[in-house]
This record gives structure tokens, sequence and C-alpha cells, in this order.
């Protein structure tokens, strides 16, 4: 968080005497020393245990920090960690905690190649904000920016005003004669970060960061349900409307760029509608092995490594086994129960590895 202290340890051994260490940081131009003690003073550990440890102040919340350790002996010999520093460096950006305000970035489609249109009928990037609250929103004067340190770089027309629950959707194209609300920025596909700030007579304080990587083509990056505090890679991006709805009731996510690196799949497919039937295909599992089906009341973000995220709350989970036929697949179908509406379920399976989870509306 901005104004946090970043603290930055490192074992230095060798067999010669140490004479020096420091830690050298940057956001932008020259890397700037700083000394680092083992002292038992500075999240080193004890006095003289060869942990040497020293601190910086986080800045504004999306910079990026960029930092390595350099440590010499008594003979003038150098040590660099990393070894190709400055060609290398350790990196770690400013968090904002969670969103301040009603409004937030709810949505980023940050490469945009064959999905929704502009006024001009161009495949521009786009992005969008959510009132998540139950009163209409003036959000006019406040800005949003891709640079923390310019927090006033577009900002909003007069008579923004986003209803009760709804959505308002920005074209970042850099094209602001074509229309209000096309921003001055555009986004980057490898990764950037969008955040909005408060009026001028709010001191421009920051309400709302999402920080995105690289981005994989007409796939959103999204929170899941909307408005909610997880972020994840949503299949089929939304166009300021509920990323859920009666038009669009099924929606794949996953923490993962492109998801499963074994492409375990999880797809649904029927009618989601009180009475009928609801499918679920699994594909790309091993031939003839066990998997699990599993389902929860809402999502999740549990990092499990290498076997993926995941990406559905585990206080809530219920599994099911299944077995895979000869293709390495499975069906789950089931009628859904008469009466039920308005109800959002959670699904993701599990084989070698996660699939990507499926948000079903009902």
């Amino acid at each position: 968080l901005q104004g946090q202290d970043i603290w930055v340890t490192c074992r230095v051994s060798g067999s010669r005497p140490v004479k020096s260490v420091n830690f050298r940081t940057s956001v932008t131009g020259p890397f700037v020393p700083a000394p680092m003690f083992d002292d038992g003073q500075h999240h080193d550990g004890a006095p003289g245990d060869g942990i040497y440890g020293g601190s910086f102040k986080a800045g504004r919340p999306g910079e990026i920090h960029r930092y390595y350790v350099i440590a010499a002996d008594d003979v003038g010999t150098l040590r660099l960690h990393p070894r190709r520093a400055e060609h290398e460096f350790h990196s770690l950006r400013v968090w904002n905690g969670s969103p301040t305000g009603p409004v937030l970035v709810n949505e980023v489609v940050a490469d945009n190649e064959t999905g929704d249109k502009d006024q001009a009928g161009d495949n521009d990037d786009w992005f969008e904000l959510h009132n998540r609250s139950q009163q209409s929103q003036n959000i006019s004067g406040q800005y949003l920016t891709d640079d923390p340190s310019n927090p006033k770089k577009w900002k909003l027309p007069p008579n923004s005003v986003i209803p009760a629950g709804g959505f308002l959707r920005i074209w970042a194209d850099e094209e602001v004669g074509e229309g209000p609300y096309h921003a001055s920025f555009k986004l980057s596909k490898k990764g950037e970060l969008i955040a909005l700030h408060d009026t001028d007579a709010q001191n421009n304080r920051l309400l709302d960061l999402v920080v995105f990587g690289n981005q994989k083509a007409d796939r959103a990056f999204a929170r899941v349900p909307d408005g909610g505090g997880q972020l994840f890679y949503v299949w089929r991006p939304t166009g300021a409307s509920p990323l859920l709805s009666s038009r669009l009731p099924f929606q794949r996510y996953d923490a993962r760029r492109t998801g499963s690196p074994t492409d375990l799949e999880l797809r649904a497919s029927g009618s989601s509608q009180s009475g009928q039937v609801l499918v679920f295909n699994l594909t790309g599992g091993a031939p003839r092995a066990a998997a699990a089906f599993g389902l929860a009341a809402g999502p999740g973000a549990v990092d499990l490594g290498s076997v993926g995220t995941l990406a559905i709350d585990p206080a809530s989970l219920l599994v099911a086994p299944l077995s895979l036929d000869a293709k390495g697949a499975a069906r789950v179908s089931f009628s859904v129960p008469k009466g039920v509406s308005g109800v959002t379920l959670y699904f993701q399976a599990a084989q070698r590895d996660l699939s990507n989870a499926v948000a079903v509306l009902f």
C-alpha cells in the first residue's frame, strides 16, 4: 500500500569479509542506493548472521518499484542479485487495497480484434465502469488514467451518471472526437493498469485501480461476479452489461489467460431455466481416468500452484466424482428444479489439473 515500508532482505556469504551491502531502487530514472544492515534491527534476523535488511517506502498506487541488491567484499569484488542487474531486476507494484467508492472498474478488453465496435466501426479497446450501489452515481469530473504518475489524464464529461447497478463503457482509443466516452489513452495488450480518481474538489483521491497482465485476443479481464473482489479472464466479453443475464446465462472464466495447460475444458449447454435440462461437458482429461466435478455458491481464488487456481468458493464447495471415457471426456446433466430463479452457482472440474470455471445464472 502507498506509504508502507517495503523490506528487502538478502543472505550474503563468501570466503572474504563483507565490506558493504545495499539495494538500489527505481520507479523511473536512475537506481538510487540505500544501505542494508546485519544488526538484528532491520528485519534481518539475528545480528551478524549474514542476513542483511533494508527498506523503502511504497509510492503511488499502481507504480512499479524496480530493485536489486549489490554486495562488496574487502577487496572490492561485487556480487549482484539478480546477476545481470540493472538489465534484470526484481519488481513489485504498489497495491491500492479494496475499491473505496460505489463505482469501480469492472471489465477490461485490451485486445479487441473481432468483438464490439465503437460508433466509428472500429474494434477499439474498451473497459467498463460499474455502479455497485443501489443509488445512481454522478461521476462527472472524476478522472481515469493508465499512468499512476498522471492521475488526471482523462476527465469524465458532464452528465456522466451511472444508474443503480448500471454500467458505463469507455472506449480506450485516443479518439476523443468520436464521442463523450472515448478516453485520451489506449490500453496495452501486454498489460498495464486503469485507475479511477475522484474530482478536483475531493483532492483526486484514488477510488479504484485494476492491474492486468498480458491479454488474449477478444477475452475480457473482469470481476466475477460483477462488482466482486476477484478478477478473472472471461471468455465472452459482455460490453457494458451484466456478466450474466437471461441472454447470457453461462460464462466461462479462469485465473489463467489461456486456460488449462492440458486443455482440460469445462463447458455448459442446454438451459438453466426452471424445469429445463442443464448439461456440462468436460474434455481434455486422461482416458479412462478419475476426475472430480465441483460446484459452489460463489467464486474463489485459491492458488494451488502448478495445478491451477481453484476459482470457486472452497467454503461452500460440493464435489462429486467423475469417470472419464476413452477420449478423456465426461458429461454431467441434471434437471433444474422448478421455481429456481435468480441464483448464480459456480462450477469447476479437476483431473490432471483444474479446468476453467463456469458461472451459471439460474
